[in-house]
């Protein structure tokens, strides 16, 4: 075989190489690029699933407190033993029977571990909730 014909095949067998090399490290920037934005939008989730659930949390410890604060108004009256207006009573009993109860409502992180991506996560506390 002629040494020019040799030089010419084994650059061109390295620019192949070298070009399958490319073509692999772009597929895997991409492939990281596009794990990243799945990761992006399940963090965005779970961050308004979490500022709901803190809201619900206030929302509840509010309504507790009005409770107890009905319930102490109403004894308070009832030990003084003066009459109640009907309507305000019935206001302090509502309050200090019903109020709104907190229930976490874990959707954003349910829909994460359902559609496998679990793994995205970096942190570990985080995959074992």
């Amino acid at each position: 075989m002629d040494r020019p014909v040799l030089v010419r095949m084994m650059s061109e067998s390295v620019l192949i190489i070298v070009s399958i090399l490319l073509a692999l490290s772009a597929d895997t920037w991409l492939d990281s690029r596009s794990q990243a934005a799945q990761l992006d939008g399940h963090l965005e989730s779970l961050g308004r699933d979490f500022q709901t659930m803190f809201e619900k949390v206030d929302a509840s410890h509010f309504a507790a407190n009005r409770g107890v604060d009905a319930g102490i108004k109403l004894s308070t009256l009832m030990q003084e033993g003066s009459e109640i207006d009907p309507d305000l009573a019935r206001e302090l009993l509502w309050h200090t029977v019903f109020y709104e109860v907190f229930s976490p409502s874990p959707g954003a992180y349910q829909a994460l571990v359902a559609s496998g991506n679990l793994e995205l996560l970096k942190n570990d506390q985080l995959k074992l909730s």
